[in-house]
């Protein structure tokens, strides 16, 4: 497939979000347990300013977001950008300004009842209370942040620079060579996954380990998705996600551990599969 193909494939997609983490270092509280444990540079104190409970919504979605983009784009630079196939970018966005609207919705409420909540954080903290620690309510509120930026992924034939032809061509050479290792790294992220998920199943039923029901699930969850995030049409990755969940995935968790037979056969069908793709990596 050639660059410029794969360039037109996709998108580098980079998501910021940003929350008060609402904890205070004490450096009294630190110096009197130390003092009480007769230690010294033993570690620190951080006091957690806002009962967790109202830190959680706003956390809990920020994890759900984070943890969507990751699975719908792949690995693709040391730096933040991530590779987003072009042909998900609707689902990936309608599903991310839904996390965006959630997260806002849940970051108002929490500035509304911020006057309350420290409030409260006198009775919870006690002597450990100090009205220093709690900035004005706009500076917790310019804290939050959710954004996604899109760029496109920049073809080295576009370069058109006041240089001659020979040296243009040396570093478009370059420039393909990075690229080409970025889609290299974004096909090894697919494979990763597959062999992870594939991995953890065939360590449990080999060693008779209580596992859980998602040992399972995310074998199919990784199948599902290569299909879609297979942006260089690895003929390979697409036919053994296929093979993995026809073979791993059609007998549940709650099956495998009361079918000794089924484990036993289930856990060498995912040690094969593991061969295979070391074989292909060999």
């Amino acid at each position: 497939m050639k660059q410029q193909k794969l360039n037109e494939k996709g998108l580098i997609v980079r998501l910021s979000i940003s929350q008060w983490t609402a904890r205070k270092f004490d450096k009294t509280v630190t110096a009197e347990i130390e003092s009480t444990k007769q230690a010294t540079e033993s570690g620190r104190f951080n006091k957690l300013l806002i009962a967790k409970e109202k830190l959680q919504p706003i956390q809990k979605i920020v994890g759900e977001a984070r943890n969507y983009h990751y699975n719908n784009t792949l690995h693709f630079s040391d730096e933040n950008g991530r590779l987003l196939p072009i042909t998900n970018y609707f689902n990936y966005l309608e599903e991310m300004k839904s996390f965006e609207k959630m997260y806002w919705m849940e970051v108002r409420k929490f500035v509304r009842d911020y006057a309350v909540n420290v409030i409260d954080a006198q009775v919870r903290l006690s002597g450990m209370y100090n009205t220093t620690d709690y900035p004005p309510v706009e500076d917790v509120e310019s804290k939050y942040g959710f954004s996604m930026s899109f760029d496109p992924i920049v073809s080295a034939d576009m370069l058109n620079v006041g240089l001659n032809e020979t040296e243009l061509a040396i570093i478009r050479d370059e420039i393909n060579g990075r690229q080409q290792l970025c889609f290299d790294r974004a096909n090894n992220d697919l494979w990763d996954r597959l062999r992870t998920v594939v991995g953890k199943m065939n360590h449990a039923l080999k060693n008779g380990k209580h596992f859980k029901n998602t040992l399972v699930s995310n074998i199919k969850d990784v199948c599902d998705i290569i299909p879609s995030l297979n942006i260089t049409e690895d003929k390979n990755l697409n036919e053994l996600a296929k093979e993995t969940k026809d073979k791993l995935v059609q007998i549940s968790a709650t099956q495998l551990r009361k079918d000794p037979a089924a484990k036993i056969h289930i856990g060498a069908a995912a040690n094969d599969i593991l061969k295979k793709i070391d074989d292909l990596f060999e």
